[in-house]
């Protein structure tokens, strides 16, 4: 029995591939079914983490077809069905991968996504687990020359810190934030925070 439960998971693997590769998976639904179906043999059971994960594995084979705009929304899928698991981390994870689909494809949309995720850290007061995506949202704002929303962001991040009574690491973002409002064009704001940072 073990071994016709394997030779189904990896008929439904195939199954969903052969759909992506034949362009059958604007269809998402048969496409993810079969994923899901398959992660479902694997765990020998059906869960909310078993359907995001399927989801995710989905985005991932849509964004070797270069699909990225059809990869987001099924990390986002990802992410609801984690959040309906109540799997917060796991749900801002995916949409960090969202973000990540978009590297060097589409700004905006890589940040949206990112935003979304620091968004679920902040909700679920988790932020500790998502401090690198406030560095990966700093640098892609920075990148993209959005300056002020890169210095708000540090802001919150400033406040992440404090709440952590993180010292070195709070010095390091008002040092950042100097330099973005530099970059900005915002002297007497790099000023307000220098004399912040010596009081």
């Amino acid at each position: 029995m073990a071994k016709a439960f394997e030779q189904a998971k990896d008929a439904f693997v195939s199954c969903a591939q052969c759909q992506i590769k034949s362009g059958a998976y604007v269809a998402y639904p048969s496409v993810c079914v079969s994923l899901f179906v398959a992660r479902a043999w694997m765990g020998g059971w059906i869960s909310n983490i078993i359907g995001a994960t399927a989801y995710e594995n989905a985005a991932q084979m849509v964004i070797e077809l270069k699909r990225h705009e059809d990869a987001a929304d099924l990390y986002k899928l990802a992410s609801v069905t984690y959040i309906d698991g109540g799997n917060s981390d796991r749900a801002a994870q995916a949409l960090i991968s969202g973000a990540k689909a978009f590297t060097g494809v589409n700004p905006d949309k890589m940040i949206a996504l990112y935003l979304d995720a620091i968004e679920l850290y902040e909700t679920e007061e988790r932020e500790q687990f998502g401090l690198d995506a406030y560095s990966q949202t700093v640098a892609a704002m920075i990148r993209a020359k959005k300056f002020i929303e890169a210095g708000q962001l540090l802001d919150r991040l400033a406040a992440v810190y404090r709440k952590l009574d993180r010292k070195p690491a709070l010095y390091k973002v008002h040092l950042s934030k100097l330099v973005v409002l530099f970059a900005a064009g915002d002297s007497v704001g790099a000023s307000n925070v220098l004399q912040q940072g010596q009081q």
